[in-house]
């Protein structure tokens, strides 16, 4: 575990890629003194060098280094803008089409969601999913790039999926409302008329190939554990979904 000032990250030293990054966005957390323009990407040196990703391994890779938890997301300060360009926030991602453009803009959609709650939670994270047997034997099998050199090997995801918790206590009678969407998207170019939408997936699916569970992101509550999780899930996802639909 890798925890920076806004955000922790679990990395894996097999794949060399984070496995997930856990953000708490609000207002306050995207203004301030940060700039990109004051950061460069730079290893984590916490890490055992045999196994943490290199910034070697994106020379001429083909790759963009793509942010699990955006910079934009982090401008409070200095630091916690230059945390996010730690190579442990940061995983292979096709750039012209998806990191550069499409995945831009869902980072954005996701970022104003804080515009309409309280706050955001998000996780990010890498996918490695399978595609059925080139053979046709009808089985599955894993095909993905792998950059660097070996044995030191990156791996590049297949996709990217991000889970979204905006909560909200201002409601009519002071109540804690909440609203959670998950999200999966291919590692590869996007047709930007393509709806955000889209690529909203069941939690309890995302779940079982991310190898997470996030039950108890209903509310604040329930992530204190103050008690057990009992909500709605499937209401609540469609409720972000339509939130993020209306984002201009």
């Amino acid at each position: 575990m890798r925890f920076y000032e806004g955000f922790v990250a679990s990395f894996d030293g097999r794949t060399r890629n984070p496995k997930w990054v856990l953000e708490y966005i609000t207002k306050e957390s995207l203004q301030g003194e940060g700039t990109r323009e004051s950061s460069s990407f730079y290893e984590d040196t916490g890490l055992e060098p045999r196994l943490r990703n290199r910034l070697n391994d994106f020379k001429d890779s083909g790759y963009d280094r793509g942010h699990m938890a955006p910079a934009a997301n982090h401008r409070a300060s200095q630091k916690a803008m230059n945390d996010t360009f730690s190579l442990s926030n940061i995983s292979p991602q096709v750039g012209p089409g998806f990191n550069r453009d499409y995945w831009a803009r869902f980072e954005k959609f996701v970022k104003d969601a804080v515009k309409v709650s309280d706050g955001v939670f998000i996780v990010t994270g890498p996918l490695w999913l399978p595609q059925p047997d080139s053979r046709g034997t009808g089985k599955w099998e894993m095909r993905h790039p792998m950059i660097g050199k070996p044995p030191q090997l990156v791996a590049v995801p297949t996709h990217f999926y991000k889970v979204v918790l905006a909560e909200n206590s201002s409601g009519t009678h002071g109540d804690h409302r909440a609203a959670v969407g998950a999200f999966v998207m291919p590692n590869a170019p996007i047709d930007q008329q393509t709806p955000v939408t889209a690529y909203a997936v069941p939690l309890e699916a995302l779940e079982s190939v991310a190898g997470g569970q996030y039950t108890c992101w209903q509310c604040r509550q329930c992530i204190e554990g103050q008690y057990s999780c009992t909500h709605d899930r499937s209401r609540r996802q469609t409720a972000l979904k339509v939130e993020i639909a209306r984002l201009p």
